[in-house]
């Protein structure tokens, strides 16, 4: 495990506790059936442990753009609401959800972002995520994606940095001739795309229509509007 120093900023550990909420995010995703009752508590515990000292880390470097903070903050409930309807959007369908949450919810007019694994996207396979963003007074970007929270390039950044003793991960990197360590692993790209960048990644299981339908369905049922006008 590689160790941390021994003073962070706020950035670096937002950072940090974001690698660590990705993996339980992906985690509580993936939970199959069947699992000893401690086990379930343990991970979605931790899980929602996360979710809540995420966003108090970033309050310290809050919003400042009040147009850019009623745009993003408009959506969480309804984000939130379609979560509990059935709205996925990680475990390989951030890509997907990106899009049904830029048509359903912004009407197509936020950024698309993706934070990848430097090395594979250079050789040609894309792991990471894909996230909206609406850019403040100041030229600074502010994300939000599936979970319905308002999050930093930092914390955007973690999901490029992917755990170099993954076999999967070993195996990939191995097919594609790349030799795969820690440094490697640890490095992300990250850059706007358009919504057609974006659609090339789509698994092809991945039912953009009905991840709409669902947030659609969810800012209904909470009389919300989602005729937003955010500045992109």
């Amino acid at each position: 495990m590689r160790k941390l120093p021994e003073k962070l900023s706020i950035d670096e550990l937002n950072r940090e506790v974001g690698k660590v909420a990705n993996l339980l995010a992906d985690m509580h995703e993936r939970l199959p059936p069947g699992l000893p009752d401690d086990v379930q508590v343990n991970i979605v515990g931790a899980f929602k442990f996360m979710r809540m000292t995420t966003p108090l880390l970033a309050a310290a470097a809050p919003l400042k753009d009040l147009s850019v903070e009623r745009t993003l903050t408009s959506a969480i409930p309804i984000i939130r609401h379609a979560r509990a309807l059935g709205f996925k959007g990680f475990g390989g369908e951030c890509f997907a959800a990106a899009i049904a949450l830029n048509r359903a919810i912004f009407k197509g007019k936020l950024n698309y972002y993706l934070a990848v694994n430097d090395a594979l996207h250079a050789a040609g396979r894309t792991i990471g995520h894909a996230s909206l963003y609406a850019l403040d007074s100041k030229g600074r970007r502010h994300h939000i994606d599936a979970d319905g929270r308002i999050k930093s390039d930092c914390e955007i950044e973690s999901w490029g940095m992917l755990d170099p003793r993954d076999v999967d991960y070993q195996e990939i990197a191995q097919r594609l001739g790349i030799k795969w360590n820690e440094d490697v692993a640890g490095t992300t790209a990250m850059f706007t795309a358009t919504e057609s960048d974006v659609m090339k990644l789509v698994s092809k299981r991945s039912r953009i229509g009905e991840m709409e339908a669902v947030l659609v369905y969810a800012a209904k049922e909470l009389g919300k509007s989602i005729d937003s006008s955010p500045e992109p």
